[in-house]
């Protein structure tokens, strides 16, 4: 066992080693010192939103936006900007130094550049979950690094190295999220089924707050339990399954109230707000949230059917109902603690307070129960074995939870100077994910004129998708497939199936939009591991008919050409990047940028709309209308640094 970890660890370092050389002649070959003002669209944003968030300000971005989305990127780019100037690699990371700053168009260079350079680590975040997690489908080290390196030069990806978005981040974390919960599903244990699914819950949740277009994870996720007959959450008998009820209840009351304050801000997002459109958000909202429970309930009931067990043998309704909750309590927590992680900012806040107190306190118990000889989980799974869940205790939770929100609130409110402004980025950001019917960004009818055609055009665009880009890697799978169905193996691919499903699902959800060139990556990653899956199937079967003397032709001539479409699909990858690479560092900075977003927008840059302020200090420092400084600025030339 030593012996395959170690192995898995070279092959992976090997990985990284390639991944980390990627990167170095790509940036040697764009060179960082370009204009750095091609993409304001979004550089400008994420570097002003980061500065912002470093001096306890509103970020301008994430909280006024039709999606409420982006903060786990302005948080971790504004880290990344402190730790940096930490070491003396980059000026005071201040929204003040910039407002004062007499040319601050300059002035940004150095953090969109510093941003660049951070998405390399997210790169790098790609290429490591898209190699573990081929490696734990497929159990071979040589797919997992056909994965990887077609993840490392495929154009999905690297775009990312070029400018500051929020989608390789959102599709990761989204991925790792679904990674974890095949992890649960295997794990043995129901203490790891817990952990897994809560940890899972966690990156889901930072993936939508990071962007919408993961929302389908929120039906893929759970999907996985389809793939398998049995958990461990099905093995364990009634008072271990009622005992993890209770626990999944005593942590969202223990984490959740100090978020309901949040719902406050909740007007605030929404136009002409009255109390009837309270009552009307209020069931939009608990619709959803129907929704999804409804559709966790189907999946442990199909589960029953698909692996023809029966209902008596397998469990009641009742039964399913209890699974049900226990997976959507500890969703909740997952939520929950994202949303703490959201919190966390170099100037100490409420919720960070509480996060260390929380951390703390459970520390001590530890500490104090491992003294008496003792184990805390014990002590606490001994409490909840002798309270029954009843009328009275659900009236006593009732009554706590009250409590423990108000005193929460009471709190909150004598210590102001421990508040910041992440409170309506976050409230935002869970206000989009329970009310998708607010935001629209997932949306764009373009030029046409009925629901009719836009929903054909979208067809259309995911059709001539898979017919022009992905041709090769479809074919792959369909050898797969065609080869299980001729070795009666079948129940083998259920993994390559489901994941060339979930690519096609978010390919489908990206093109809704109709300008999707950024959110490929949420179906090539997946697309990616399916693939690969595919691949290491088609060997390992060509090896046993070797082995066993099985039709050994058909067998041989299927992983020539999975080989051949592999190398294909590697060639029209790193051709697409290198076509791309020349456009994208075609322009030049002696003209002014071809757009005006998040630099001169009213409503992204300036300060009545609740933006980055960026057009005020535009006008401020430079005397000029702020696309007239621009312009003028922009013939003076950009100084390369």
């Amino acid at each position: 066992m030593k012996k395959t970890y170690i192995v898995n660890a070279i092959w992976f370092v090997l990985v990284l080693a390639l991944a980390t050389v990627f990167i170095w002649y790509f940036y040697s070959s764009t060179v960082l010192d370009r204009c750095y003002w091609n993409n304001i669209d979004s550089d400008f944003c994420y570097s002003v939103a980061s500065l912002r968030f470093l001096d306890n300000y509103p970020t301008g971005f994430v909280e006024h936006t039709a999606a409420g989305e982006g903060l786990p990127v302005v948080q971790m780019l504004s880290w990344f900007y402190l730790i940096i100037a930490k070491m003396g690699l980059l000026n005071e990371p201040t929204f003040a130094s910039l407002t004062i700053h007499n040319d601050p168009l300059v002035h940004l260079q150095q953090f969109v550049k510093k941003g660049w350079i951070f998405g390399s680590t997210i790169y790098l975040m790609v290429v490591t979950t898209v190699f573990w997690f081929t490696r734990m489908l497929s159990r071979s080290n040589v797919a997992s690094f056909v994965a990887s390196l077609l993840t490392i030069i495929s154009w999905s990806n690297i775009q990312f190295l070029l400018r500051i978005r929020s989608e390789a981040l959102s599709a990761c974390l989204a991925l790792i999220s679904l990674y974890l919960m095949f992890k649960t599903v295997k794990s043995s244990g129901l203490r790891l089924f817990t952990f897994n699914i809560v940890i899972s819950s966690v990156c889901l949740a930072l993936a939508l707050f990071a962007k919408r277009n993961s929302m389908p994870y929120l039906f893929l996720v759970p999907s996985v339990l389809l793939l398998v007959p049995q958990t461990s959450l099905e093995r364990s008998n009634n008072e271990s399954r009622g005992l993890l009820f209770r626990c999944a209840i005593i942590g969202n009351l223990v984490l959740l109230p100090p978020l309901l304050p949040l719902l406050s801000y909740w007007p605030e997002f929404v136009g002409s707000f009255s109390i009837i459109l309270m009552f009307v958000l209020v069931g939009e909202v608990l619709g959803f949230v129907f929704i999804i429970s409804i559709f966790v309930f189907v999946i442990f009931v199909l589960r029953t059917y698909i692996y023809k067990t029966s209902i008596e043998n397998h469990g009641s309704l009742g039964k399913y109902v209890g699974d049900t909750l226990i997976y959507l309590l500890l969703l909740c927590i997952g939520f929950e603690v994202a949303a703490y992680i959201s919190f966390v900012h170099p100037v100490l806040n409420r919720y960070m307070l509480f996060l260390i107190i929380t951390i703390v306190a459970a520390g001590l118990l530890t500490v104090f129960t491992n003294a008496r000889g003792q184990n805390l989980v014990n002590v606490v799974l001994n409490w909840l074995r002798s309270h029954i869940i009843g009328i009275r205790t659900i009236l006593l939770v009732i009554v706590l939870t009250i409590a423990w929100t108000y005193v929460w609130y009471v709190a909150s409110r004598s210590f102001v100077p421990l508040s910041t402004n992440i409170e309506i980025a976050v409230s935002r950001s869970f206000f989009e994910i329970l009310h998708p019917q607010s935001s629209v960004s997932f949306l764009s009818y373009g030029d046409n004129t009925s629901l009719f055609d836009y929903l054909h055009s979208v067809y259309s665009s995911w059709l001539s998708h898979y017919r022009n880009e992905r041709w090769p890697e479809l074919l792959v799978i369909l050898l797969a497939i065609s080869q299980a169905v001729r070795a009666n193996h079948t129940r083998h691919i259920k993994h390559i199936i489901f994941l060339a499903l979930v690519g096609m699902s978010l390919l489908f959800f990206s093109a809704l939009r109709l300008l999707y060139p950024f959110y490929i990556i949420y179906e090539d990653i997946a697309t990616i591991i399916a693939v690969s899956i595919a691949f290491a199937y088609i060997i390992n079967v060509s090896r046993d008919s070797l082995k066993n003397k099985t039709s050994p032709n058909l067998s041989t001539i299927f992983s020539f050409a999975a080989l051949m479409l592999i190398l294909v699909a590697g060639v029209r990858r790193a051709q697409e990047t290198f076509v791309m690479q020349a456009q994208f560092t075609s322009y030049g900075c002696v003209s002014p940028p071809s757009g005006d977003t998040c630099m001169c927008d009213p409503y992204y840059a300036g300060s009545r709309f609740g933006g980055t302020g960026l057009k005020d200090v535009i006008e401020r420092q430079y005397g000029l209308d702020c696309m007239q400084a621009v312009e003028m600025r922009a013939e003076k030339g950009i100084p390369i640094r």
